[in-house]
């Protein structure tokens, strides 16, 4: 996969057990560039293209950005709509007879209720599993310790329930060590995610590391 910015020329080559660094000098290009990616996984229009062998990709299918680590959520709406529509089809498949039985329980309670004050009312009697679901607020458990395995708990959410293949992260060097970065490298390439770290500034941490610069000239420096 391909990841291209023709005003810029930028043009990120996304290849396993490789992490991409895009480091921008410029203040206002690193807040542009970051602003527009984000809008992009956010489904707004913007200029990055993202392809492989040829065949153009929505970006906000296949990328997902973690402007600040410590707000990390694994149960963004984005999670938890992926979540709710894979239990749906489980119970759909392999619980119809429980969930008819509930939802018969449920109307029946709901009946007798209505049955004890003297008012004329109506309930529901079309619930599907989502409704279920929705009501015993299904969440994703986010019990870290760390930081590395705050953002190690996304990876693996955002890779198995929304089929998220390309996380960016930004200044994340800011918080990791080196030690830290070199687990999480690990840990992507092994489940084949593709990471690509947007810095404001150039440090060496690993060798696995392909490092674009913008420099502030607006110079593009392949290091």
């Amino acid at each position: 996969m391909k990841l291209i910015h023709s005003e810029y020329d930028i043009k990120i080559e996304l290849k396993e057990n490789v992490v991409n660094l895009l480091v921008i000098e410029d203040r206002s290009i690193m807040s542009e560039l970051v602003c527009e990616l984000y809008n992009q996984c956010n489904g707004q229009d913007g200029r990055f293209i993202l392809s492989d062998n040829l065949k153009e990709l929505k970006i906000g299918k296949e990328i997902s950005i973690v402007l600040e680590p410590f707000t990390i959520n694994c149960n963004e709406r984005k999670v938890i709509s992926k979540l709710y529509q894979e239990l749906e089809g489980l119970a759909l498949e392999n619980l119809y007879v429980e969930s008819m039985e509930l939802y018969s329980d449920i109307i029946k309670y709901s009946n007798e209720l209505c049955q004890m004050v003297p008012y004329n009312l109506t309930t529901r009697s079309d619930f599907t599993p989502l409704d279920i679901i929705k009501l015993s607020d299904v969440k994703i458990e986010e019990d870290t310790s760390s930081l590395l395995e705050k953002i190690i708990n996304y990876l693996s959410v955002i890779s198995s329930i929304c089929r998220i293949r390309i996380v960016v992260f930004v200044n994340l060097k800011t918080f990791l060590n080196n030690d830290e970065l070199v687990e999480l490298y690990k840990y992507a390439n092994y489940n084949k995610i593709h990471l690509l770290l947007i810095e404001s500034t150039y440090n060496v941490d690993s060798i696995c590391e392909k490092t674009i610069v913008i420099d502030k000239d607006k110079c593009i420096i392949d290091i």
